[in-house]
């Protein structure tokens, strides 16, 4: 599947983000957030969120230097955690935070993002920065244009 990369019109930290999450679920299968370090310098909230996300799970990757938005050239001190998009996972984003730039450490795990069953993007971010993107496949773009949720256009080169 080809894919392009688009941005919102608009600032998404505008929008609502629980309808963002529930937007986004319509695209993705999976969600990701990471623990960089050791996790030593996430607050409390932090890790219990990882914990309540347990049982929605579906891989632990220790030792990641890249997810979606990031590249860390010299270290592999990270681990990414991906969990099923469900009901209960999706109130456990909502209820945590308010945007989905709110996914900063030492408050949250960090970057949270979204993925198609194969771990390829949907949604990444880069919180600390505000910038959130899609990838998506012309067919995927028309259906979310044809939402009238929030307007998108494919990044300039």
């Amino acid at each position: 599947m080809i894919v392009r990369r688009y941005v919102f019109d608009e600032s998404i930290a505008l929008a609502s983000y629980s309808d963002l999450l529930r937007q986004i679920s319509r695209f993705a299968s999976l969600g990701g957030v990471v623990l960089d370090g050791d996790g030593s310098r996430y607050s409390a909230l932090a890790l219990a969120v990882i914990d309540d996300l347990a049982s929605e799970m579906v891989a632990v990757e220790r030792n990641q230097h890249a997810w979606p938005g990031t590249l860390k050239i010299l270290s592999a001190d990270a681990t990414r955690y991906m969990f099923r998009l469900s009901s209960g996972s999706l109130e456990i984003l909502a209820g945590n935070a308010r945007t989905l730039f709110d996914w900063q450490n030492p408050r949250l795990p960090e970057d949270l993002h979204f993925m198609r069953l194969d771990h390829s993007p949907v949604l990444g971010t880069i919180a600390h920065e505000d910038y959130a993107w899609l990838e998506l496949s012309d067919e995927e773009a028309a259906r979310w244009q044809a939402t009238g949720w929030f307007p998108i256009h494919l990044e300039s080169d």
